[in-house]
């Protein structure tokens, strides 16, 4: 995966409604997508397909697509016509939304559960670009929350999509109300700022906490 040199440039502040979300500037090369096929990603494991179609049939999760400057991002979504902000769910490298269902089946019944397929990552969701940097992942992930959420979401993050997390909530915390990380990685963080923004302390200190 390729990365930024430089930080993102910041975002303007949160929309107040999906209708104001804001628009990333597009990276200059593109190329067509055919569309997926019935979003169930290839190679997943009988048991996670068994699952999702288990729990499409029963109702809390529905297909949707979300259309973001870098494409277009597949999720599952048990109340796509709620007001209510849902738990989103990211997943890591390799894999895609199946890999954080036995989460999801758990919170349905709760709550409002946004699972989302990231661009490059499964065959569900549609790329316009050959390549992302990190940022643009990141970038993309915040125009599926101001489409898709009224406020802050609880955003849960699994490997590459923990990483992704810790951008959010590091950048552009306004989007987030919690983070929850599950092995998280494969993101650029910035350690030093990372440490100082969870320790409120200078980076030198952090690193003899974490120690």
């Amino acid at each position: 995966m390729a990365h930024d040199a430089t930080p993102p440039s910041a975002l303007p502040p949160r929309p107040s409604s999906p209708a104001d979300a804001p628009s990333s500037p597009a990276p200059p090369t593109s190329r067509p997508t055919p569309p997926p096929r019935f979003p169930v990603a290839r190679g997943a494991q009988a048991a996670g397909e068994r699952l999702l179609q288990a729990l499409l049939r029963r109702g809390p999760l529905r297909s949707r697509y979300v259309t973001t400057s870098y494409g277009r991002v597949h999720c599952y979504d048990s109340a796509p016509d709620s007001h209510t902000s849902p738990a989103l769910l990211v997943h890591g490298l390799g894999g895609s939304s199946l890999s954080l269902l036995p989460v999801a089946a758990r919170l349905v019944s709760r709550r409002r559960v946004l699972l989302v397929d990231m661009l490059h990552f499964s065959d569900l969701s549609e790329p316009l670009y050959d390549a992302l940097t990190s940022s643009q992942h990141v970038r993309a992930l915040l125009e599926v929350i101001a489409k898709c959420s009224p406020g802050p979401v609880d955003y849960v993050g699994h490997s590459v999509g923990g990483g992704a997390g810790i951008h959010l909530a590091t950048r552009h915390g306004e989007y987030l109300r919690s983070l929850s990380l599950i092995n998280p990685g494969g993101f650029r963080t910035g350690l030093d700022r990372v440490m100082d923004d969870v320790f409120g302390i200078d980076a030198v200190r952090a690193a003899e906490v974490l120690e």
